[in-house]
């Protein structure tokens, strides 16, 4: 109905009418929206709007933070321009800590931060920087930072780095400032970032972020946007430490992630690979050896043989206690894996061939289990019908 009063109706509506009511009204669900449409048909009538102004000025407290009044406080900022507007704004800054913590206040001060002219815009966001250091930790509040970082001003953007760098280890390892320093990474200067990647470039610093549930991103972050000479760095410091990780809840996934983000972890982590592998080469050669230098001193030991029949003894010594070790191996294996005839009698060839015949024969109807058991008896059988 409002849409089509003439004015002088809607003037004696707001003075006879509204004008007693107009904080009760401007709470409720609903009048909140008659409190609106008629400011929409005054904006252009000085008298109506210096008394509607008036009427606003002393619940400007009350209505910023309530759910419903908030929107009438909005929509004056984005319909009425400086200075007519100026003392919104200025209530705005006052009070900036307490708006930017409130769940309904920190939605109309980002807005009221969009519907502002460029000299109050930067009036607001200076006084959100200044006050950002109390604002990261809170659930509201470091989306109010997060917005003015967006805004990319970067002279507003360095003063908010420099809280951060502050006390950024804790900082990084919260849940709600670790969005925020996510976001300085993405909207600062070349310059403003770089304060925070080489705060970053300490050991232990990257180690507490890597194995932290919130610090691990802003971590993957910093590495994702650093350059030379510091992504070297970051590479150095993270690589030695991936493989812990897997202790972790959430260590694995983070494992993958960094090495399909980062492929240049894949040569860290293979060469890693490659030293295990080297190392148990020689470890496995050392071990040949032992066993080699135990047999010979064994074999010399013995007494009354001909050169001949040392030779054959040493051989078939050297052969039983390799079929002896391997049988070891055979049941110390968790998978019962069996080495087939073939390979044996390769390795080893002055086995009796009928023996080995009839092992063969024997152990095709047999299990894994009754195999090896099988085969170590022939062993013992072997040993002892004067093959020595």
């Amino acid at each position: 109905m409002i849409e089509y009063l003439k004015i002088e109706e809607i003037e004696e509506i707001l003075y006879k009418k509204i004008s007693n009511q107009f904080r009760l009204l401007s709470l409720n669900q609903y009048g909140t929206r008659v409190i609106q449409k008629i400011f929409e048909r005054i904006i252009n009538q000085d008298d109506l709007l210096n008394y509607y102004t008036l009427l606003l000025n002393p619940n400007l407290k009350d209505f910023i933070f309530d759910a419903n009044a908030s929107h009438i406080i909005i929509k004056y900022v984005s319909l009425i321009q400086s200075p007519k507007n100026d003392f919104i704004i200025q209530f705005l800054s006052d009070n900036i800590f307490e708006l930017a913590t409130k769940k309904h206040s920190c939605c109309a001060l980002q807005k009221c931060i969009e519907f502002s002219n460029s000299k109050q815009k930067k009036f607001l966001l200076n006084a959100i920087a200044n006050k950002s250091f109390g604002l990261f930790t809170d659930q509201f509040g470091n989306y109010v930072v997060q917005f003015v970082v967006n805004i990319c001003d970067f002279e507003i953007n360095k003063i908010i780095v420099l809280n951060l760098l502050y006390d950024i280890p804790k900082f990084a390892s919260q849940k709600f400032s670790s969005n925020v320093i996510e976001k300085c990474l993405d909207c600062c200067d070349e310059e403003t970032k770089n304060l925070i990647v080489e705060k970053f470039c300490e050991p232990k610093l990257v180690h507490t972020l890597l194995f932290d549930m919130y610090g691990n991103y802003v971590l993957q972050k910093t590495i994702s946007i650093s350059k030379e000479p510091y992504r070297s760095k970051f590479f150095n410091m993270v690589g030695p430490i991936m493989g812990n990780l897997k202790v972790l809840s959430f260590g694995q996934k983070l494992y993958n992630k960094l090495l399909s983000t980062f492929p240049e972890l894949q040569n860290y982590v293979k060469g890693n690979n490659n030293n295990k592998k080297k190392n148990k080469h020689i470890i496995n050669n050392k071990i040949y050896n032992n066993i080699r230098v135990n047999n010979n001193n064994n074999f010399m030991s013995m007494n009354g043989m001909n050169n001949m029949d040392d030779m054959n003894n040493l051989n078939i010594i050297n052969n039983m206690n390799s079929i002896n070790n391997m049988n070891n191996m055979m049941f110390n294996n968790n998978n019962y894996q069996f080495y087939n005839l073939n390979q044996i009698q390769r390795n080893y060839p002055i086995m009796n061939s009928n023996l080995m015949n009839n092992l063969g024969n024997s152990i095709n109807f047999m299990g894994n289990i009754e195999k090896m058991q099988y085969f170590s008896n022939c062993n013992n059988n072997f040993m002892n019908n004067n093959y020595m």
